[in-house]
């Protein structure tokens, strides 16, 4: 159960708290979030569930923020400039407080993340022939990283599959090791912009396919193409809006094979790019 992976990070005013909440409730939750002054709330598919007496006070807020480090503020820092940190299991919290000289100094609200294995999801989808190229398009909460991870784990089977985890939600690494399945043949490269990630696995570890989550930006575009050139089929996923791809992604069809919409609960519908 992910409650147990994160009471670690969590202070312990907060664990029992969370050890007291339903187990069907904590079965579908997909955020955790704590906001300052206000009730730890679950949230999922279900009325956001909030747990009874935990306004969490300022010092609480300055505690979590340690924990949720490991106590190693400054190493993080760069992450917390982006707003957030990286979990080991899997686990993403976003952060919301107040920034001074550039620096993320008092936390005021954060999201966790659950990370979900739904293992087989994908095997309606990936068949035994040569990979395809696909992006998974939906919006936030609709499962998009899930569905990537299987599809990297069943490929993984048969094939090298290079990952760029810029965030470490797919693969969950810890010491060099996943936390969740990405299949025997997954080299995975943590830490690096997905455009930067992308070139240094094409000169390096030779795969047949490349996958990144959440492209966000122009150069994410041009290094999918960039792949594709080389032979390296793509599994990526981006945020989008039922039906309408973002700007830098307007000419998919010249990159990608197939487009996977998503909609909440893993509603899925393929179509040709």
């Amino acid at each position: 159960m992910w409650r147990d992976r994160l009471y670690p990070f969590l202070p312990a005013a907060l664990r029992p708290l969370l050890a007291a909440v339903p187990c069907d409730i904590a079965t579908d939750t997909r955020e955790l979030r704590v906001r300052c002054g206000r009730p730890m709330t679950l949230c999922g598919p279900f009325p956001d569930y909030p747990c009874q007496n935990t306004a969490a006070g300022p010092k609480l807020m300055e505690n979590l923020l340690q924990t949720l480090a490991q106590y190693g503020l400054y190493a993080q820092e760069d992450c917390l400039r982006h707003g957030f940190l990286s979990l080991p299991g899997g686990f993403r919290a976003g952060v919301c407080g107040r920034m001074s000289n550039g620096r993320f100094i008092a936390l005021s609200s954060v999201c966790i993340r659950i990370p979900r294995e739904k293992i087989g999801l994908a095997k309606g989808i990936i068949g035994p022939g040569p990979p395809k190229s696909m992006l998974i398009a939906g919006p936030p909460g609709s499962g998009k990283t899930t569905l990537l991870r299987d599809i990297v784990r069943l490929l993984a089977q048969r094939m090298p599959v290079g990952l760029v985890d810029e965030r470490g939600e797919v693969a969950a690494c810890h010491e060099g090791r996943p936390g969740l399945d990405v299949g025997p043949h997954c080299d995975i490269l943590e830490g690096c912009p997905k455009a930067e990630g992308f070139m240094w696995l094409l000169r390096s570890m030779a795969p047949r396919v490349l996958a990144a989550d959440e492209l966000g930006h122009t150069a994410d575009a041009e290094a999918c193409r960039a792949a594709r050139r080389a032979g390296v089929a793509v599994a990526a996923t981006v945020h989008a809006s039922p039906g309408k791809l973002p700007v830098f992604l307007q000419d998919a069809g010249q990159t990608f094979d197939h487009i996977i919409w998503l909609e909440p609960n893993f509603k899925i519908r393929m179509e040709a790019a």
